[in-house]
């Protein structure tokens, strides 16, 4: 199937910027065998009206291996409200071609819009899952002056394949932004100054432990903008003027939270400051700039501290911000600093399973996962936004097969705390069969998970987000009261791998992923 769909191939796309809010993309892609036509006869573009997206121009056509050209007719375009929740509204265009056969050419061109103006930094693909033949990001010579790296045209790209842990970015790019406006000291100057202008009122006396105060804001002041007050909104409270304002009403927006501790920790004795993460430490714009943080300066360097988030526990910054560059605003001037990155001890999942082996094959017992560090910050997100019963049946989801009773999960609402779930789990069918024993896995928790890596070959690089560690031990117990005990354990500490390295990764997953299949024996009844 993949040999037939890679024979079609993209045969022009371009993008063009026609004003500044408007992209208009071309597309020509060639059908080769009966599997294009099915695959790529009907074409669906998202977008969002409540982002200020509209599409405006459709003009698509088949053509036919005579060249005979065939408009697609008005009957076959829809316009369809995929995602509709309260304010919030997502929408598909979509369109099929008409008497598509091996050897035909499809070609469409839209507009797309953006009332508030291009969303920049703007970033272009230029691979898909076909072949490129050309690709072209162009822009009207009247508007060169507005925008910078927006040129670009390239011949026979590759295809683009999605494989697991592939960057974010894995798509290769060309990005779209503003020329700079400012330097860094001018732009650091600015920050710096309405950051003083934001700490000048009163302090509030308390501790002067720098990780005390951060615990202390994330746990005192409800944060308006995440769910951490048992999974519930607030709303949209007037805002605090000031850290003590932010103090006394006991609520804040993570940037409130963040103000508070830098008034707290100044007070304590402490030198504070304001940065910001930088996303282009070659371009000085404002644009440029990410998430904020509150830099206090140490004997040994800079203490980044980020309480306005409040999944994160003690020392964490978010896993997107690791390793990037921040920009400090001193009076002094711009410093930049490279953010650390957690390690795999402070990212573990723990898993145990605590089994009683049953003579008919089954077993059934006490399951405990617990997640620390980025893992439990990313179950505490997902939490947000299910319900009771989502988050019940994305549990079940991830031990397919296995029967999930008394579940109880922990923490999801407190800050440094990691998530501990606890439930009854009965498998049937678990152990292998003999005429005289059955034969009952240590690998419990990798029997309900899929292989990492299928295939040994890569050709995009790997990037997990974090460092991270998996700690599984199972305990399989027979009615006698015998038992043995299984434990496997992996340390990914490093990031990224390029796919001439990728075969390291590949075995070292390979050996995770077998580890535990030594087998706890038992006779079975005559």
């Amino acid at each position: 199937m993949l040999l037939l769909l890679a024979l079609a191939e993209v045969l022009f796309w371009g993008t063009e910027i026609q004003l500044p809010g408007q992209l208009t993309h071309t597309v020509r892609l060639q059908l080769n065998t009966p599997a294009d036509v099915a695959r790529y006869g009907v074409v669906t573009v998202p977008y969002s009206p409540t982002r200020g997206q509209t599409l405006l121009g459709l003009r698509a056509a088949t053509v036919l291996p005579n060249g005979h050209r065939l408009p697609v007719p008005a009957e076959a375009i829809f316009d369809t409200a995929v995602v509709k929740r309260g304010d919030h509204e997502q929408r598909t265009l979509s369109w099929a071609f008409s008497a598509l056969e091996p050897g035909a050419v499809v070609e469409y061109e839209y507009t797309e819009c953006h009332a508030d103006g291009l969303p920049l930094p703007l970033r272009l693909p230029l691979q898909r899952e076909l072949p490129v033949r050309s690709r072209e990001v162009t822009v009207p010579a009247g508007l060169l002056a507005h925008y910078r790296n927006c040129q670009n045209c390239r011949t026979h790209l590759p295809a683009y394949r999605e494989e697991p842990d592939a960057p974010a970015g894995g798509l290769a790019i060309v990005e779209i932004t503003l020329p700079p406006e400012t330097t860094w000291s001018a732009l650091a100057a600015e920050l710096a100054a309405r950051f003083e202008a934001e700490l000048a009122s009163a302090p509030v006396a308390a501790p002067g432990d720098l990780e005390t105060l951060a615990e202390l804001c994330r746990t005192r002041i409800q944060n308006v903008l995440y769910r951490t007050d048992n999974l519930t909104l607030r709303g949209a409270p007037e805002p605090n003027p000031t850290p003590a304002d932010t103090w006394r009403r006991g609520y804040g927006t993570p940037h409130e939270i963040n103000l508070l501790f830098a008034a707290l920790a100044r007070a304590a004795g402490h030198q504070v400051f304001y940065a910001q993460v930088v996303n282009r430490p070659d371009l000085p714009d404002p644009s440029q700039l990410q998430s904020e943080l509150i830099a206090v300066r140490q004997p040994h360097g800079y203490a980044f501290f980020n309480p306005g988030v409040p999944y994160l526990s003690a020392g964490l910054l978010d896993f997107d911000e690791e390793g990037r560059t921040a920009l400090v605003a001193t009076p002094a001037g711009p410093e930049f600093v490279t953010l650390p990155r957690s390690s795999t001890c402070q990212n573990r999942t723990e898993r145990t399973a605590h089994l009683l082996a049953q003579p008919d094959g089954s077993v059934h017992g006490a399951i405990t996962l617990t997640y620390s560090g980025h893992a439990a910050a990313l179950r505490k997100r997902r939490a947000e936004r299910q319900s009771p019963a989502e988050r019940l049946a994305a549990l079940r989801q991830e031990f397919p097969g296995a029967l999930i009773e008394n579940v109880e999960i922990e923490n999801l609402a407190l800050p440094a705390a990691p998530v501990r779930i606890r439930f009854q789990v009965t498998v049937s069918d678990y152990a292998d069969r003999s005429p005289r024993r059955l034969f009952f896995p240590g690998r419990f928790f990798a029997r309900f998970a899929s292989t990492r890596y299928p295939a040994a070959g890569r050709t995009q690089p790997v990037e997990f987000p974090f460092a991270f560690s998996v700690h599984d031990t199972v305990t399989l117990v027979a009615p006698s009261g015998h038992q043995r005990v299984f434990h496997r354990g992996l340390e990914q500490e490093r990031l990224r791998y390029s796919p001439a390295e990728f075969p390291e990764l590949y075995q070292k997953w390979v050996t995770f992923e077998d580890a535990g299949r030594e087998v706890f024996l038992m006779e079975r009844l005559p």
